[in-house]
């Protein structure tokens, strides 16, 4: 008589809500859809898991066009994020976490947790750069003179836009041949404070004129417009908006 043999028993390795929670303020939205995605997916619901994933890559598309103030960290914004993935665990899971481990269901560890957060990094930071080049989004207040733009934020009003478009223009930076798109802003972390952002295309230490004439203009600025406030930075960013140096007050640096 032949014995039948038992079909093996698939256990579900699943991830818990914590480390869910703990993958999106490491890494973003997208790593924690991708956990919720692997444990829609060891329990057969596939439908679920493209969702989820879906929905992950929706969010970070949604963050890569809200406008961050620069005096607020991308780690603050994490926070409320995770919190809605751990509501939007209990609301799709359930008990079924518990109840899969008490039938023998395996929790994923904490290195495989961190190594995908890891992983997603990288793709996060391709989905935010495409989405910049493909659709640009200016702060909507704004002062223009012929081709330029200065964008006001934070403490800054459209008063401080046109003093400073005008003291630029006295000074020859704006023209009607230029093309300058500059950031003016007073953070509220630090009121005595000026930061005024100019996108250049390579780093002024590779260009000694270019140093020049940008400490030169912070000069003028500092002593003229702004001599009330005890710290003026002219800040390059290259075309992206990354920081690459910033020209602070000689007194300050």
């Amino acid at each position: 008589m032949e014995t039948l043999l038992q079909p093996e028993t698939k256990y579900p390795r699943l991830y818990s809500e914590w480390q869910v929670g703990f993958s999106v303020v490491l890494a973003g939205p997208l790593a924690g859809g991708w956990l919720l995605r692997r444990n829609f997916q060891e329990l057969g619901e596939t439908t679920r898991a493209r969702n989820a994933l879906i929905a992950s890559l929706a969010i970070t598309v949604a963050l890569a066009l809200l406008p961050l103030p620069t005096d607020v960290s991308p780690n603050i914004v994490s926070i409320p994020i995770a919190l809605g993935f751990l509501f939007a665990y209990k609301k799709l899971m359930g008990s079924r976490y518990e109840d899969e481990l008490e039938r023998g269901g395996v929790k994923q560890g904490f290195w495989k947790t961190f190594g995908v957060a890891v992983f997603s990094i990288p793709f996060t930071v391709a989905i935010v750069i495409f989405v910049m080049l493909l659709i640009p989004v200016p702060p909507i207040n704004n002062v223009r003179y012929e081709n330029n733009f200065i964008y006001y934020e934070q403490n800054a009003k459209r008063e401080d836009a046109e003093a400073l478009a005008n003291m630029l223009r006295r000074l020859d930076v704006l023209s009607a041949q230029s093309e300058w798109a500059i950031t003016l802003s007073f953070p509220r972390f630090a009121p005595d404070r000026v930061i005024i952002e100019f996108p250049v295309a390579e780093a002024p230490e590779k260009n000694s004129e270019m140093d020049q004439a940008f400490k030169f203009l912070q000069g003028n600025l500092a002593s003229t417009l702004y001599s009330d406030k005890s710290e003026v930075w002219i800040s390059l960013t290259d075309p992206f908006g990354f920081h690459l140096v910033r020209i602070p007050n000689d007194d300050s640096a």
